[in-house]
């Protein structure tokens, strides 16, 4: 094989074992290895009154560690803005064309109840789970929602579910949220200057304690073809013959 094709191959192989995961609507599979965690999912409103917000629509909770017949499952997720009711994040444009930072006068609220909870409201359905976080980023591109460490995980397991009682044995974790908007959308965020609003949704997955490392399928084959690469290679220096040598590396 030549020199030029042997740096092709091991240069995507190289770059398909490094490249993050793709963007994806998190499921009960997502939450593998985890010790705690639950999949939500609504509908993100982008708003424009003289400058760009959004907020998250409170949503039910679709999977859980607990499994299938846990009675998590179903219940309301809100996330909300403690000290700003309107909106949950102002949004202004990076340098990055489609990156936007996200600003927010206080940590989002995460909260599982009930029902989805009236914010400000004093009447609202018990807490299951309460935790704050805040989100960073929001990524056009991508199609994620950045968010800072979950803090101050509260468990209140009134319903007698084994995800909120593995939930009680942290105070921190992990917000993960991916997001689909249209071109429509998308376009509306870069140019709108007027009053009004566009919908999008997504799907989050709150989940804390430790997760598996162990590689996916698919990364285990790229690293064995490398390590059968290398084997043939180091085989052939031991007979003397010339080695497919496509980064130049001395012995």
């Amino acid at each position: 094989m030549k020199m030029w094709k042997c740096r092709i191959l091991l240069v995507v192989m190289m770059a398909l074992l490094m490249s993050p995961a793709a963007v994806h609507a998190y499921d009960a599979g997502s939450l593998s290895g985890y010790s705690a965690g639950y999949v939500g999912g609504g509908v993100l409103t982008f708003d424009y009154d003289g400058s760009r917000k959004i907020s998250f629509i409170p949503s039910q909770v679709t999977a859980a560690t607990g499994g299938s017949g846990d009675p998590i499952i179903g219940r309301w997720q809100t996330l909300y803005n403690p000290t700003q009711y309107n909106f949950d994040y102002i949004m202004t444009p990076t340098a990055s064309t489609g990156v936007w930072s996200l600003t927010a006068t206080a940590p989002s609220r995460i909260i599982v109840s009930e029902a989805a909870i009236n914010t400000g409201n004093a009447s609202n359905p018990p807490y299951y789970l309460s935790a704050n976080a805040m989100a960073a980023q929001i990524d056009f591109n991508t199609g994620v929602v950045s968010w800072g460490q979950v803090t101050d995980i509260t468990v209140n397991n009134a319903i007698s579910s084994s995800t909120l009682n593995q939930f009680a044995n942290y105070t921190t974790g992990m917000m993960s949220m991916t997001f689909a908007a249209t071109d429509a959308v998308k376009s509306w965020i870069q140019t709108t200057t007027s009053a009004g609003s566009q919908n999008g949704t997504y799907t989050n997955m709150l989940t804390s304690g430790g997760v598996s490392a162990a590689p996916e399928p698919s990364t285990w084959a790229l690293m064995l073809i490398g390590m059968a690469f290398l084997g043939y290679s180091y085989r052939r220096h031991l007979r003397g013959e010339t080695v497919l040598n496509p980064f130049n590396i001395s012995a």
